[in-house]
């Protein structure tokens, strides 16, 4: 990202696309116990309070490009059809927040697994300042372990939310 941010109005610059789609994991189960996203209004309230276009362009900052759903836009006949799946909108994510709050009794708090590099923590610190500024009553705790402990935690289940990357 800082490379990118220095570089980008050199005229030798250009950023390269990859075929790279960075999600967040919500597991519904944990250790065999339904994790706070088992409530569908938690769920909908993290769609729709995650600011995607600043985590690309302010964070990241690499070239990458804000998604809406697994198909990006170059095949545009699929996300004409099927349109942007879930869009920022804060209004909507407090309204769902506040119903799940209704209906788990209180705030809600959420551990976030993320792995130890340095994008990878200011990713998870994004995530978390811009969900709870976003979002007043979440809490979301970051637990920050080496990349082989995240993956045989996701491996395991034993995590309620993480970043992903699917790619070739």
């Amino acid at each position: 990202g800082d490379f990118a941010k220095q570089n980008r109005d050199n005229p030798d610059y250009e950023a390269i696309e990859r075929s790279k789609v960075y999600s967040l994991r919500l597991n519904q189960k944990r250790n065999e116990k339904p994790s706070i996203f088992a409530n569908e209004n938690v769920r909908k309230a993290l769609a729709y309070a995650l600011d995607k276009k600043s985590l690309v362009d302010n964070i990241l900052a690499d070239g990458s490009k804000e998604i809406y759903g697994y198909i990006p836009e170059p095949n545009e006949d699929f996300r004409q059809e099927a349109g942007a799946l879930v869009k920022t909108d804060a209004k909507k994510a407090k309204e769902y927040l506040d119903k799940a709050k209704a209906e788990l009794n209180g705030d809600v708090a959420i551990e976030l697994l993320s792995r130890d590099g340095d994008s990878d923590r200011k990713v998870a610190e994004f995530i978390q300042g811009q969900l709870q500024e976003t979002l007043p009553g979440l809490t979301i705790n970051v637990k920050t372990v080496p990349l082989n402990n995240a993956i045989e935690l996701m491996r395991k289940g034993d995590y309620e939310l993480s970043v992903g990357m699917w790619g070739p």
